[in-house]
């Protein structure tokens, strides 16, 4: 990781009248043109920490450093927020009668006009906004509101964005093509961002890391591959899709593999239909688009795995484990 441009240190945060912490002694680092996304259940303290670091909040307890310098309580300053960190909210928060143009250049009001239109036009350019300068933004897509929301965070060229369920309100195919232009654009402008999404599975696909949280804490930081792959426990493991979790005692009377660990896990695509295995019986089918999802009964454990073709309900199978992917795995 290249050098910090965000460091949160201890930090805790209680709203008033809640016996509970909302966020409980965090601390990570995001380095320069990194991509982090926070994920966790609903009610897991994401949208607190991200307005913490955004300086909307006053954290009880702890600090926040931005390219090494720490920012000040955001109780004692008039305007909320911090200095060379920008963030885009859910709801875009765009003026409905204002152009895309104005938008754009607002946070540049306090240079001269010439700079004003060069960046505006460098921005309209890089997030694929043209010929769009002159429409108003309430008549935009969902889509065309979110790059003009994000263009206009990066005016005043900030080393930090935040973003609050970015892809929330779009469809899957503007979803998909808004994800790949986020990432060049970040890239493409030095900035590095972190983004709360509810969709794990956003944050595969566009993190260079991603912090797990759970009831206000950070239970785990680590790559994208890592967490899907070598989740830190069960509930690391199922945010990111089905999980199969068996005991080394389930695996030796089925598969005749001796483990140390106490349970081991694996992803669906890690078992498969093979004549010197166990028989299950399939007990559920979901078609994903490309596969058929199957759920099956062993000993009254159920597992999941793909299948090209769909089978009955009530069929037997005969199914093998990739022994290569089993991962030992904390239960609870």
């Amino acid at each position: 990781m290249s050098s910090s441009v965000l460091k949160a240190n201890e930090l805790s945060f209680e709203y008033p009248g809640e016996r509970q912490s909302a966020v409980k002694d965090v601390s990570f680092e995001l380095g320069g043109q990194e991509i982090v996304t926070l994920v966790g259940s609903s009610g897991s303290g994401k949208s607190t920490l991200l307005n913490l670091i955004a300086g909307h909040l006053s954290p009880t307890k702890g600090q926040v450093h931005v390219n090494g310098e720490l920012m000040i309580d955001p109780k004692h300053l008039l305007v909320k927020g911090f200095e060379d960190v920008e963030i885009v909210k859910q709801d875009f928060q765009l003026s409905p009668r204002s152009t895309v143009f104005k938008t754009i250049k607002h946070p540049l009001r306090r240079y001269n006009k010439d700079y004003q239109e060069e960046r505006v036009a460098e921005l309209i350019a890089l997030c694929n906004l043209n010929r769009l300068e002159d429409k108003i933004t309430m008549d935009l897509s969902g889509g065309q509101k979110q790059r003009v929301a994000i263009a206009r965070s990066l005016a005043d060229n900030p080393s930090l964005i935040l973003m609050d369920e970015p892809f929330n309100q779009l469809d899957h195919t503007i979803k998909l093509s808004l994800k790949s232009e986020l990432k060049h654009i970040l890239s493409t402008s030095n900035t590095s961002a972190l983004i709360v999404t509810h969709d794990p599975i956003d944050a595969l696909s566009i993190s260079d890391r991603i912090v797990v949280m759970k009831d206000g804490a950070l239970l785990s930081i680590a790559s994208p591959r890592q967490h899907y792959l070598q989740p830190l426990n069960s509930y690391v493991a199922q945010l990111f899709g089905p999980y199969n979790i068996v005991s080394a005692k389930f695996l030796l009377k089925h598969w005749k593999l001796k483990e140390d660990a106490q349970y081991m896990g694996f992803r669906p695509e890690h078992i498969t239909i093979a004549n010197d295995g166990p028989a299950v019986k399939i007990t559920g089918s979901a078609y994903t688009g490309q596969q058929y999802l199957l759920t099956a009964e062993l000993d009254e454990l159920m597992l999941y795995f793909y299948h090209d073709q769909d089978l009955s309900l009530g069929e037997f199978v005969s199914l093998k484990i990739q022994y290569e992917q089993l991962h030992p795995i904390a239960v609870g």
